[in-house]
């Protein structure tokens, strides 16, 4: 949420900043195009009337324009409309959009397999995590069930209980999972103890890794906390040229939050102060489509169970609901009840 600076209603100021700005306000209007300051009280309030009456209009015509965000409306529309922006929004909220080129695939994986092999296994999807360590185990029981196999083959007497094939996969899940052997176990025979010592040292190495990955994601116990940023691409995609003459295509710019509990007992809402320090000062939803603007939501922690998490949501300026506030969803608990309600559906 955005808040405007105190002693001015929301109808007026809001999210718009709605006000007659100062001298800053012309000086950045004469630098910067597409930005125009009011001139008057009585054209605020006809501008408002009109973003009002463009409100009702968009309700109407678009009945599933909601202000849920786990809808998808607004995936689908960036799609249809293919607007750009950082971070992906509905099914698939926080992913990052952006391209890489000027590299090869093989170059990655490389540069991945030797040089960050751990992070980069920590920080994948756990989809991905798990359909590996899935195809790592079925490898490894296959390649020592061939081992065993071929022992079998050449040496009969290395082994009890072995036919074939299948009884030598079953003796390398026994091995690797430390089942215990009944009928199936090896023989009086130096191969065959060397290659069930090797395949426990290995089993016991691959676990161990397993295991780290596992930890990796819960050892570190971070407070909640909430940053937000807006992007900016500059004005027709032109960009930013510093005094020296380097040219910047994108600027970064954080939206300090002016409160947030850490404990997040109760549903909390983020705050960012429009004043004469803000970034969106000044701005309208004009003046930010025009700037290419996109504002990315970081939120991380950790659960009650010690699990990290890391979510990003990004806010174009045509799904920003501007002059909205939110609707209380807190209400305390009635006569002859022991909970609190949060109506999460208003």
């Amino acid at each position: 949420m955005l808040a405007s600076r105190p002693g001015h209603s929301g109808l007026e100021e809001g999210l718009l900043v709605r006000e007659t700005y100062n001298s800053s306000c012309l000086q950045r209007s004469a630098t910067t195009e597409g930005l125009r300051c009011p001139v008057s009280e009585p054209e605020a309030d006809a501008e408002g009337e009109q973003e009002k009456l463009l409100l009702e209009r968009r309700t109407v015509h678009n009945p599933r324009w909601t202000i849920d965000r786990g809808a998808g409306y607004y995936a689908n529309e960036r799609v249809k409309r293919r607007l750009p922006s950082l971070i992906q929004t509905g099914r698939h909220a926080g992913r990052s959009r952006l391209k890489v080129t000027g590299i090869t695939w093989q170059q990655v994986l490389q540069h991945r397999l030797k040089r960050d092999l751990f992070h980069s296994a920590v920080n994948s999807r756990l989809s991905f995590i798990l359909f590996v360590l899935l195809l790592l185990y079925l490898t490894s029981l296959t390649f020592w069930s061939l081992v065993y196999y071929t022992i079998w083959w050449y040496y009969e007497e290395c082994f009890e209980g072995i036919s074939g094939l299948v009884s030598s996969f079953q003796f390398a899940i026994d091995t690797q999972m430390t089942i215990g052997y009944g009928t199936r176990s090896p023989g009086d025979c130096w191969l065959t103890a060397v290659s069930v010592a090797a395949h426990s040292l290995l089993t016991v190495v691959v676990d161990s890794l397993i295991i780290g990955i596992a930890l990796a994601r819960v050892r570190q116990v971070v407070q909640p906390e909430v940053h937000a940023y807006l992007y900016t691409w500059g004005l027709h995609r032109e960009g930013h040229t510093t005094s020296e003459g380097e040219h910047i295509p994108v600027r970064v710019q954080e939206l300090p939050i002016s409160y947030f509990d850490p404990c997040v007992i109760l549903p909390v809402v983020c705050e960012h102060t429009i004043d004469e320090r803000s970034a969106l000062y000044g701005m309208t939803q004009q003046a930010l489509e025009a700037l290419g603007a996109e504002i990315v939501i970081v939120f991380r922690g950790t659960t009650e169970l010690g699990d990290n998490f890391h979510v990003r949501q990004s806010y174009l300026p045509q799904e920003i609901h501007w002059g909205h506030v939110f609707a209380p969803i807190l209400a305390y608990a009635p006569q002859g009840s022991t909970q609190h309600t949060v109506d999460v559906a208003r």
